[in-house]
C-alpha cells in the first residue's frame, strides 16, 4: 500500500513518518484533552490494524470518527469521554466492534435506553455510562440492560448496577 498526498502529509506531520513501511505500530493510543479529529482518526486508524486500546477525552472526535474506529478488528478497549459532538447515530458504527471488551461512554448526553442498540457487543465486560436521571430511573434502564448485557458490569455515574 501507498499514501495518498494526504495520508503523507499526515504522517510527516505528526510522527516524521515518510513511508508506509515506517508507520509506526501501536497496540494502544491515548488523546486526553486534545485536538484529534476524525481526519486524524481516519489515516490513523487505516494504517493501524493492530490497535487494541484507544482512549479519547474531551478531543475533536464526531459519529465520523467513530465511524473510522468502528473498522479496527482488534479493538478491545475504547474509551470516548466528553464528546458533546457524539450522537447517538453512532451507535450502528460502535455495534460494529465485535471484539470489545470494554466500553467507556461516560460524560456524553447519551440516552440510558438507547444503549440496547449494542446488543452485538457479545464480548462486552465492563461498560461506562453517565446519566442524569433520578437513581429510580437508572434502575429501570440497568433491568433492561443486564437482559442485553447479561455478563457485564456496568457503571453509571461511576457506580456499579
Amino acid at each position: 500500500m501507498k499514501f495518498d498526498k494526504k495520508e503523507k502529509k499526515f504522517w510527516k506531520h505528526h510522527y516524521n513518518v515518510n513511508k508506509p513501511a515506517d508507520v509506526p505500530q501501536f497496540k494502544s493510543f491515548t488523546g486526553i484533552d486534545s485536538d484529534e479529529t476524525d481526519d486524524f482518526i481516519k489515516h490513523f486508524t487505516k494504517w493501524m490494524p493492530s490497535l487494541e486500546e484507544l482512549f479519547f477525552r474531551c478531543t475533536n472526535i464526531t459519529n465520523e470518527g467513530v465511524g473510522y474506529i468502528s473498522k479496527l478488528p482488534n479493538l478491545k478497549k475504547l474509551t470516548l469521554q466528553d464528546h458533546f459532538r457524539l450522537t447517538e447515530a453512532c451507535f450502528s458504527d460502535l455495534a460494529n466492534l465485535n471484539n470489545l471488551e470494554y466500553l467507556d461512554l461516560s460524560r456524553n448526553d447519551f440516552d440510558l435506553k438507547s444503549f440496547s442498540k449494542l446488543g452485538n457487543l457479545k464480548k462486552l465486560q465492563e461498560l461506562h455510562l453517565s446519566s442524569r436521571e433520578t437513581r429510580e430511573e437508572i434502575n429501570q434502564h440497568i433491568l433492561a440492560l443486564k437482559k442485553v448485557f447479561p455478563e457485564c458490569n456496568i457503571y453509571v455515574n461511576h457506580e456499579l448496577y
